[in-house]
């Protein structure tokens, strides 16, 4: 969970209908995190949620053929609840609800979804090293967190 896992946050929720199964996708997610959107030639990149508008064109995991379809934006509701969770991948990105979803948000100054994976760098390095439940990695997690939020 965040830091501040008991605030109240704001959200969009995403609705998108894939290409090829017509099948009704549905994610919640912050409006300045990374989700995959397609861009021409079969190119998969980042954007924040914020910039997404109705057709936006997203990447789905197809169960029956087991790859990426595409799944246009059909509506994007707001709403504020309390509740952010974060899953950090070693490769920074996750399927959540069928969709292709970064591990990161934009923060503060911290530019992509490359960026941000390349900063928590000392996470991974710290979770292979065993490190992952110690009380002082949770301290330093805070502190490193609770700096990025203030920029």
């Amino acid at each position: 969970p965040h830091l501040a896992n008991d605030q109240l946050t704001k959200f969009l929720q995403v609705t998108c209908h894939t290409e090829a199964t017509d099948e009704e996708k549905i994610i919640q997610l912050t409006p300045t995190h990374f989700i995959f959107q397609h861009e021409g030639n079969d190119e998969i990149v980042p954007v924040q949620a914020r910039s997404l508008v109705m057709g936006s064109p997203l990447a789905a995991w197809n169960h029956e053929g087991e790859f990426l379809e595409l799944c246009h934006v059909s509506d994007i509701t707001p709403f504020t609840a309390s509740g952010a969770y974060t899953a950090f991948t070693t490769s920074g990105k996750l399927i959540v609800n069928d969709l292709l979803v970064s591990s990161y948000a934009k923060l503060g100054h911290y530019g992509g979804a490359n960026t941000a994976h390349a900063v928590a760098t000392i996470h991974r390095t710290f979770y292979r090293a065993g490190e992952s439940d110690s009380v002082w990695f949770r301290h330093l997690n805070d502190k490193v967190e609770a700096a990025l939020l203030k920029e």
